[in-house]
């Protein structure tokens, strides 16, 4: 076997188990504890109810195993492999390794989607979700074709407008969010504690629309590897080799925005794992998106999950947004970042 390629399969494979490790570690973690023998007496118990039919109570440490904490578990490893493909995407098609998924716009449409219902006292639910959920989804679509609107009749300079228009579009929207804050006094709190990010509100029927959507939404995303190494060489040599490159970005954009969206109604907005974890993939396993894919997914899934049990044990009787965890890592590394392209330009 080449080295290098048993290397990448030794690295996967370590990603992989401390996945399993922490999320072992998370399940016991918490204001209740759970012990780790005690966990899979539990799973034991729900495990031999399903199948055999037996009535087996797990009392209240079973409802806190099986309705909160592996739902937020399974959620925190999903949001952060979709996030973090995603960004992996957008690197490539923007040729521009601090691109995130955020750079079009989604996360301020999603925040003024979920700020609206807030204020306006929506209730109710559709399908399992709640008028929130519903109301950042909206909003993370409507500011994504908003973009797409206003980007993509420059066909000759599609990737300049399509940041510009993200650009524009996110300040107009973060604008429309702060005059709520200003007139609407009584959510303030409400309001920006969603825009930090938290997996409170994960159960079941979220993960029945997030884990379908992150999965097929990195499945096709994944088929665009080949193009997407094809286009890091320019869109001349793009279609040269006979690449449609306005095809691949529209296909690559709108996937994105939808998995994105899913992710950011259930959970708010999460800040720098789409733009660290390819980042420091790509440090690992090279450039060609074949591999640097999967193994962003993998990492992402590993460092937000890792993310959310700090911010949930850290304190006692008290939890962190997830948003403000995240930062403090990805925050020093986003200017190291900046600091070495700097010095690059330089010399």
């Amino acid at each position: 076997m080449n080295p290098k390629r048993a290397k990448q399969r030794r690295v996967f494979m370590i990603l992989l188990l401390l996945l399993l490790l922490l999320a072992l570690l998370s399940i016991t973690l918490g204001d209740a504890r759970i012990g780790v023998f005690e966990t899979f007496e539990l799973l034991g118990r729900r495990l031999r109810t399903w199948v055999l039919g037996e009535s087996m109570e797990g009392g209240v440490k079973g409802v806190i195993l099986l309705q909160i904490r592996i739902p937020r578990i399974v959620g925190a490893a999903f949001v952060g492999a979709g996030l973090s493909v995603v960004g992996c995407a957008y690197q490539g098609v923007f040729r521009n390794p601090m691109a995130d998924p955020y750079i079009l716009g989604i996360s301020s449409g999603a925040t003024l989607g979920a700020a609206l219902t807030i204020s306006l006292g929506a209730t109710g639910t559709l399908w399992g979700f709640g008028a929130v959920t519903l109301g950042a989804f909206l909003g993370a679509l409507g500011a994504t074709f908003l973009v797409y609107a206003l980007a993509l009749r420059r066909r000759s300079q599609e990737l300049t407008a399509l940041l510009l228009s993200g650009i524009a579009v996110s300040y107009l929207l973060s604008a429309l969010v702060s005059l709520i804050l200003v007139f609407d006094e009584r959510n303030v709190s409400r309001i920006v504690y969603w825009t930090m990010g938290s997996f409170a509100g994960v159960g079941y029927p979220q993960l029945a629309l997030l884990i379908p959507v992150t999965l097929l939404g990195s499945a096709l995303l994944w088929t665009k590897w080949r193009p997407l190494d094809i286009l890091s060489s320019g869109e001349e040599v793009a279609r040269s080799l006979g690449v449609d490159p306005r095809r691949v970005k529209i296909q690559i954009m709108i996937t994105s925005s939808l998995v994105v969206a899913v992710a950011v109604a259930f959970t708010g907005t999460i800040g720098f794992v789409g733009l660290m974890m390819p980042h420091i993939m790509r440090m690992v396993v090279g450039p060609s998106h074949r591999r640097l894919m999967p193994f962003s997914m993998m990492a992402g899934a590993l460092f937000l999950l890792l993310a959310d049990t700090l911010a949930r044990s850290a304190l006692s009787g008290a939890e962190l947004p997830v948003g403000a965890v995240t930062a403090l890592f990805g925050a020093p590394y986003f200017l190291v970042l900046l600091l070495r392209r700097k010095k690059g330009e330089g010399s």
